[in-house]
């Protein structure tokens, strides 16, 4: 962090109240730059909504912080102006934030730090707290997990971030597989039902398409196997 901080011009943090930036945030204070201005993009959806806690974290430890919100209604405008300038394939929903994260701080400030690609580091994901319930939850017959997973789909829907009815169904779900697949599991969007909704018959008739793409996470656990712990394994593989 202190090397970063060399620059001929302001730098500034993208604060989120995650792990990385947190980090970031706490080692730009032992370094005495508590000159370094903050950025904090919240949303009008309260569950979707972190900034009150990160706008608290820079105010703990005496750093000015700049929010703003992005409401849902601008999402569909950010969405194509993020995917022009990506010009990639990118499947990851926080770089609708980044992009008005990035737009605010270039109008003040020419350098940022930001957190991003260290929760594979930190253990920053909640799939990791997941790994460590499976330990315990695996010791249930498969039978009987099976059933719990049944009845969780039958939770009342909520749409907001991380409900509680999704975690239940996504967890006793994936819990269903080794441990290793779990924790695959855990970290996909769509199920193999939900990718042939997706994808034209022409994709799916081809042979090289596997829609269970876990033998891609496969190939790097047998890097490791019997070489660090399962944690260490999932970060490696993350």
């Amino acid at each position: 962090v202190r090397e970063s901080l060399v620059s001929d011009v302001p730098v500034s943090l993208l604060l989120s109240s995650g792990l990385d930036s947190s980090i970031i945030l706490e080692e730009l204070k032992r370094n005495g730059r508590q000159d370094i201005e903050s950025i904090t993009i919240g949303f009008d959806n309260h569950s979707y909504d972190e900034s009150g806690i990160a706008k608290r974290f820079a105010k703990e430890r005496g750093f000015v912080n700049h929010s703003f919100v992005m409401k849902e209604s601008e999402i569909f405008s950010v969405m194509e102006k993020v995917i022009y300038h990506l010009d990639a394939l990118n499947a990851n929903p926080c770089i609708l934030a980044e992009y008005l994260n990035f737009k605010k701080a270039a109008e003040k400030f020419r350098v940022t730090l930001m957190g991003t690609g260290c929760d594979e580091i930190f253990a920053g994901y909640s799939t990791y707290k997941a790994n460590a319930y499976r330990e315990t939850y695996g010791y249930v017959p498969l039978p009987l997990r099976s059933l719990i997973h049944r009845m969780a789909s039958w939770l009342p829907v909520n749409h907001g971030k991380y409900s509680f009815d999704y975690l239940a169904y996504k967890f006793t779900q994936g819990s269903l597989f080794p441990r290793e697949k779990s924790h695959y599991w855990w970290r996909t969007m769509f199920s193999e039902d939900e990718k042939v909704l997706l994808l034209k018959n022409d994709i799916l008739e081809q042979k090289e398409v596997d829609l269970d793409a876990f033998y891609i996470y496969e190939k790097y656990y047998k890097k490791v196997r019997d070489r660090m712990s399962f944690e260490d394994q999932t970060l490696y593989t993350d």
